[in-house]
């Protein structure tokens, strides 16, 4: 346990999400239709979330962010493990330092068999061009499973 994680915001945050999803379910969304994803903050969300869900998703989006309570894992891992997870970062993002992405990227592909990180040379703590089209391919070929 990482004293400097709020694990209690985490786990409140994410139960947050999965309430919001259980809603568009309940409207009739399938889950395997449901995108989670988002930027640094979002996105640390986004993975949590989606990693320790029991629910399989069209995607997962991570950008410019990091796995929190990765300690938990892969204890912690369900079904949404099992869902696409595009991971992207900058490698001049000073907010959200390279090697937190990237050792976040080590630790989720040993449990999650569709994760892919993706790296941009020139990129900060922003989405670049290159990015952008790599997040527009991914949503296009996951949307198309619905």
């Amino acid at each position: 346990h990482d004293s400097r994680q709020d694990t209690k915001g985490v786990k409140s945050a994410a139960e947050t999400v999965r309430a919001l999803i259980s809603e568009e379910i309940a409207m009739g969304v399938a889950s395997s239709g449901v995108f989670v994803g988002g930027f640094s903050q979002g996105g640390a969300l986004a993975l949590y979330t989606a990693v320790t869900d029991i629910r399989q998703f069209a995607g997962v989006l991570a950008l410019s962010t990091w796995l929190p309570l990765f300690r938990e894992f892969p204890a912690a891992a369900k079904h949404g493990c099992t869902s696409p997870i595009l991971q992207c970062h900058g490698l001049k993002d000073p907010t959200i330092l390279p090697y937190l992405g990237k050792g976040s990227g080590e630790i989720l592909k040993q449990f999650c068999p569709r994760h892919k990180l993706k790296l941009y040379k020139d990129a900060e703590h922003d989405v670049v061009e290159a990015e952008t089209e790599d997040i527009i391919s991914f949503l296009q070929k996951h949307s198309s499973k619905l």
